[in-house]
Formats: C-alpha cells, structure tokens, sequence
C-alpha cells in the first residue's frame, strides 16, 4: 500500500490522493461519524477511577520484582556463569589475600586489609556489570513496556533495578 501510494507514484500518475480523498464521499461520512462519536450521549457521565493505577504500589513492586525471578530463572546459563564466576574469584581473593586479616599491627596493615576489600568488591562489579550487558540488551524492551505502570520515584527504582539486576 504505501508504495503504490508514495509521492514517487502520485507524480508518475499524476494525481495526488490527499485531495481525491477530501474531496471524496467517503471523508465527508467518516468526519460526520466522528463529530457524532465525540459527543457524549444523553445522560451520561464521565468516567471516574479512584486511583489512577488499576494496582497498588506493593503490588506493582511484587509483579515485578517477580517477573524478574522468573526472567533469571528462565535464563540458567547467566545464572550457572554468575555462580562459577562468584566462586573462582571468592578462591581467587581468599587465596591471595590469605593472611592479610590476621596482621593488625600497623595502620599500614589496617589500610592494606580495606584496599583489599575495595579492589574485590570492586573487581567484582565491574565483572558482573559487562557480563548482565546482553541480558539488559533483551531487557530493554520489557522495561519500556513496563516504564508507564511506575507511579513514583521509589517506584521508578524499583523498576530500574528489577530491570537491570
């Protein structure tokens, strides 16, 4: 339809079907029906919710905090890498910071210890975060659909890190 209708067609045949169309029968009737339908009837009242979500605001935050248990579980191999990764780099950072907390003797010890602490939590956000990339690509969609059924800030979070968790 749109390509026997493009303006490339309309020159080759020399017409221009915006103006056959209002000048047609058919637009006359499809105006009458919408001035008809935009009138309310006789009697009638308009429409009231109490709320302006169908759902309250735990309830939202259940479903979707749900939806996304569902969507972890559906996807066993991030799941199953998220674990194997977790526990090499548990092995990893135990092994290599083994005595570390034992040594309390100096404040350079002390400083050594949380720089330790600092680097794993670090090194393990950073890895978690590039790995939840593709699913956060496939997520991406759900979370647009689901953006309008936020009513708040909290909310908004709430959807945000079900989406991206």
């Amino acid at each position: 339809m749109m390509e026997v209708t493009s303006q490339a067609q309309e020159q080759k045949l020399n017409i221009d079907f915006c103006e056959v169309y209002k000048k047609s029968n058919l637009y006359r009737k499809n105006k009458l029906l919408i001035s008809e339908l935009c009138k309310p009837s006789l009697g009638s009242c308009d429409l009231y919710f109490h709320t302006k979500y169908s759902q309250s605001f735990v309830t939202q935050c259940v479903t979707c905090l749900w939806k996304q248990n569902l969507s972890y579980w559906r996807n066993s191999s991030y799941t199953a890498m998220r674990i194997f990764f977790t526990v090499v780099i548990a092995l990893m950072f135990g092994t290599i910071f083994c005595g570390l907390g034992g040594k309390k003797e100096k404040q350079q010890d002390l400083f050594n210890a949380m720089g330790s602490m600092y680097v794993a939590v670090l090194f393990m956000g950073v890895s978690y975060s590039t790995g939840v990339q593709p699913i956060v690509a496939l997520d991406r969609t759900i979370f647009y659909r689901e953006r309008g059924s936020c009513r708040n800030v909290l909310s908004i979070a709430i959807c945000l890190w079900t989406s991206y968790n």
